[in-house]
């Protein structure tokens, strides 16, 4: 029996470090380049090789985790699971990379449902990060018994680190890096991209022009000083961070102040902060809350609701009448996580410029240092890294995919090429390949007499034996040649690709821009420069923005906020040649005014102006899939007007609108799948016009439709229909002679009217006539009311647009057709018409 004494302390110190080493390097800490985790990067190629792509029915979770625990992580299927659910769930990553259906967890802190209940797929961005990857993109390394191959690391065409963060903890060291907006971070890729051979030049502060800060998947508000300087001057914690990669952020729930009558009022959380644990779960904040009220610790409240739903987060903190509300929010923000702060630590792992290859090429002075042998046989390291530093990794990731991208790709064209040739070859002499091919005994025969005769390939012999007869066709030559000029076109600019890094870099720029456009959102955490002072506590009703704002509805689904002189412009004369951005609705109020915004499916928005995101999808801010008609300013005495497509109007006063600030509540019910077409505040002295498919229109007073108080209230009718007719427009006029009625028809033509010319009749009407409808002509498209210096847009189904100064449209009577002045093509329609003042 051999036995071996050797020092414990040596071998504890030994078998320690290897398992540090192991942590370190295969479990807790993420790649800089993929920003993924071991077991998260096998998640994801175990899931693509299971062709769950994003557009492929959904497989079970517990599948799912036997693959990768039999195929690539030989470990415990809490720990795959635990990763897959959280790599499902929108309040932990900004943008999820699986795409889960079932109960996968909650922000209320619910854990998700056994996997065999769950089911998953990827999510579209993850397509992005897996792009090209059976193009020898990447380096591949045996799985853990050596049966498969597995990924080193993923292709990733967008900075996963700075979009979706992470977090871990490994021997000796931490890893906690928050998630930043995809189009900020996309922005920032590009500015290093354009500068790349001046990048040793590029300073945190040209970064921070396009990263503001931490963007987090729960929302909430982020302080960019904190008085932690020297003789208490203020830092940016924000910069520090970015420029050290470590450092505290101040972060806080989002919180409003509802006044309820009696001498009470409502603290209601709608946004709980992200902090070093991840997003602060809403069922153990309640609880804690609850338990700080049964200690004594928290003084004044009364009641402790939470009113959430499928619209959002809505906790509801009572405050009694007694009690100071300043001083029941600071010792919420005191003693519970709804102000915390998110420790930056920019912690990653990064390619190892020390790798010499495996074990066997270690030199043999070297060999006996375990650290040093570590340090040489491992492709990757771990180091901490600042905002400069990673965007510069990520570059240098996607530079060597493209290059080793193209590179696969021009030995498939050249290897096609060559057959192609032979092809040509063999076309061009097809009946003599035809007679050598019959004299020859066997097919290597006629293989090598083709080789002899032609001077061909055994690659470019063997594709014409395998060629079919339909391949003899005239047709077929024209194509071969049509293909060879094709792949020679793609070869030559695949090897200019290889020969430049700047095409390489233009190549990066394009792909960033494109996954920008496809996948960017907008921003959900708020940035401020610093807490309120003398002990304030910042509140939404206290994010007053600076000078007059403007609201802008465009058609590409988007909502903006901007100072007044800075509003997204009128367009400009003229038909595009292609979809563009157009304003669909201004809507302009003071700094501290509360807005009215009103959608087309019946309901209404109302807060104060800075209470709007500056830029933010139609998707994201409204409750539905529908859009903005109107809205505006609330004043005393005013009433909220609506006309709708079923030919109903409905007036609602000032003080009947229910419902809290900030959230959507039904103004106009009976809608039944159609959808209000307008909406404004007025002064009750407005009239309502109506435009019908048929050319017909009615004018009449809005006071001659009584208020209703009810939200669910579907109005009144407005005006007599048709069977075969239908409302396509509407408005809400102030009498008056600078105002004239726009038509345009589905043939194009276009005339306005004045508005005189409509009589003021009573409601429920048939209306007179707005156009005589003919087959040249075309029904009714769409309608407006301009002012006299005012202009036009028609709009075109797929994004173009004509427009026209008010002027240059032609005048005509109520029969006449006017003139046809726009013309989008036999592949596109008109598809409405938007007034600019």
């Amino acid at each position: 029996m051999n036995v071996r004494t050797i020092p414990a302390a040596s071998d504890l110190a030994q078998s320690y470090f290897r398992y540090a080493t192991y942590t370190v390097l295969d479990r807790a800490l993420p790649d800089v380049r993929d920003g993924l985790k071991p077991v998260q990067r096998r998640i994801l190629y175990a899931m693509y090789d299971m062709g769950l792509r994003s557009d492929a029915p959904y497989k079970k979770s517990a599948r799912i985790v036997g693959e990768v625990l039999g195929k690539y992580h030989p470990h415990g299927d809490a720990s795959v699971y635990d990763a897959l659910a959280r790599m499902a769930q929108s309040f932990s990553l900004l943008h999820p990379l699986v795409d889960g259906q079932g109960n996968f967890g909650s922000v209320d802190g619910d854990s998700p449902a056994a996997m065999r209940y769950t089911e998953a797929r990827l999510a579209p961005i993850t397509d992005e990060m897996l792009a090209d990857i059976r193009r020898d993109t990447v380096d591949w390394m045996p799985n853990f018994d050596g049966s498969l191959l597995e990924p080193e690391l993923l292709p990733a065409a967008l900075p996963n680190l700075l979009i979706n963060g992470s977090s871990g903890i490994a021997v000796g060291m931490a890893t906690n890096i928050p998630p930043h907006n995809l189009g900020e971070v996309c922005d920032a890729v590009v500015l290093m991209v354009e500068r790349w051979k001046q990048r040793d030049k590029i300073t945190v502060d040209d970064l921070m022009t396009a990263i503001k800060g931490p963007d987090f998947p729960t929302g909430g508000i982020v302080y960019r000083y904190g008085n932690n300087g020297e003789n208490g001057q203020p830092v940016d914690l924000i910069r520090k961070a970015y420029e050290t990669g470590r450092g505290p952020i101040p972060v806080q729930g989002r919180v409003d102040v509802e006044d309820i009558g009696g001498g009470k009022c409502n603290i209601v959380i709608t946004e709980l902060p992200f902090d070093q644990h991840g997003a602060v779960k809403k069922g153990p904040f309640i609880e804690k809350v609850a338990q700080l009220v049964r200690e004594g610790k928290l003084s004044g409240i009364t009641d402790l609701r939470d009113e959430s739903d499928h619209e959002g987060m809505r906790i509801v903190v009572e405050v009694s009448r007694t009690a100071d509300r300043d001083k029941v929010l600071q010792d919420l923000l005191r003693y519970t996580p709804l102000r915390s702060s998110f420790g930056v630590i920019m912690l990653a792992l990064v390619p190892n410029p020390d790798y010499v290859g495996d074990k066997a090429s270690v030199p043999e002075g070297l060999a006996a240092v375990e650290q040093d042998e570590t340090r040489l046989v491992s492709k990757t390291m771990p180091r901490y890294l600042n905002l400069k530093e990673m965007l510069i990794y990520f570059v240098e990731h996607r530079l060597n995919i493209i290059v080793r991208r193209s590179r696969h790709e021009l030995a498939e064209r050249e290897h096609r090429l060559h057959i192609v040739e032979g092809l040509l070859v063999a076309l061009a002499h097809i009946d003599e390949v035809i007679a050598i091919i019959k004299k020859s005994r066997t097919a290597e025969t006629a293989q090598s007499n083709l080789m002899k005769r032609f001077k061909l390939t055994e690659v470019q012999a063997r594709a014409i034996l395998d060629m079919q007869l339909r391949r003899l066709a005239a047709l077929e030559r024209t194509n071969l040649e049509n293909e060879r000029k094709d792949l020679k076109q793609r070869i030559a600019y695949l090897k200019a690709l290889l020969s430049s890094q700047a095409k390489q870099l233009e190549v990066i720029k394009e792909e960033t821009l494109a996954i920008k456009e496809k996948y960017a959102q907008p921003r959900r955490t708020l940035i401020l420069e610093r807490e309120q002072t003398g002990g304030a506590v910042t509140t939404t009703d206290l994010l007053i923005p600076q000078g007059p704002q403007t609201i802008t509805v465009t058609s590409k689904g988007l909502l903006y906020r901007t100072p007044s002189d800075q509003a997204l412009p009128r367009p400009s004369a003229g038909v595009t040649a292609r979809a563009v951005e157009s304003p669909l609705l201004y809507l302009a109020a003071g700094p501290k005014e509360t807005l009215l915004l009103v959608s087309s499916s019946g309901k209404a928005w109302r807060g104060a102006i800075g209470r709007i995101p500056e830029r933010v999808a139609l998707t994201e801010f409204l409750p539905d899939a529908s859009t903005i008609v109107g809205g505006g300013v609330l004043r005393p005495g005013g009433i909220l007007s609506l006309i709708a497509d079923n030919a109903r109007a409905k007036r609602i006063l000032f003080e009947d609108l229910k419902g809290s600030e900030g959230s959507w509540n039904q103004v106009m019910g009976g809608l039944n799948g159609g959808r209000l077409l307008t909406a404004a505040i007025t002064n009750g002295a407005a009239h309502m016009m109506l435009f019908t498919r048929q050319g017909k229109a009615i004018r009449f007073r809005e006071e001659e439709v009584n208020p209703q108080a009810s939200g669910s209230a579907t109005g009144v009718m407005a005006m007599k229909l048709a069977a075969d007719d239908g409302i396509v427009s509407a408005a809400l006029v102030e009498p008056g002679e600078d105002w004239w009625v726009v038509v345009v028809s589905e043939r194009g033509w276009l005339k306005r009217i004045l508005l005189a010319e409509f009589p003021v009749q009573g409601r429920g009407g048939g209306g007179v006539q707005l156009l005589k409808i003919t087959p040249t002509t075309g029904p009714v498209v769409a309608v407006t009311v301009a002012h006299t210096k005012g202009s036009v847009s028609v709009l075109s189904g797929r994004g173009r647009r004509h427009h026209f100064k008010l002027s240059e449209v032609p005048v005509s009577n109520r029969v006449n057709r006017g003139e046809r002045l726009v013309d989008f093509g036999d592949d596109d329609v008109i598809a409405t018409l938007v007034s600019y003042r």
